[in-house]
């Protein structure tokens, strides 16, 4: 937990507050990516988790979050229109997906 508070954080700290940061997270579902969501979720960042399958899969993350602070939304990985969709709206984002492998080219949808 980040003790330290900003000049726009309001809230009394911790999971409760608003760090007033908006955060896009792919791969969440993964090892890292559940760690990275626990640590947002305790510092209060209101999270877009972007997932490719149904939203039950990803519930196991829902008990991290305060209620309103996440948001799962559904991607396609070869449609640039629902990525973008995702990042939309977040100040940051972090890519939890895989190995590094090159991407092939995108389908143009």
């Amino acid at each position: 937990r980040i003790l330290d508070r900003k000049s726009g954080e309001t809230g009394p700290g911790g999971r409760g507050s608003d760090a007033g940061v908006k955060v896009a997270v792919f791969g969440a579902s993964g090892m890292l990516g559940r760690y990275v969501c626990t640590h947002l979720g305790t510092n209060g960042h209101m999270t877009y988790i972007a997932n490719r399958g149904d939203d039950l899969e990803m519930r196991f993350l829902k008990p991290m979050f305060e209620l309103g602070r996440s948001r799962f939304t559904f991607y396609s990985p070869r449609d640039r229109d629902s990525i973008a969709e995702v990042i939309a709206d977040a100040d940051i984002v972090i890519n939890c997906i895989g190995k590094y492998y090159e991407t092939k080219a995108l389908a143009d949808t």
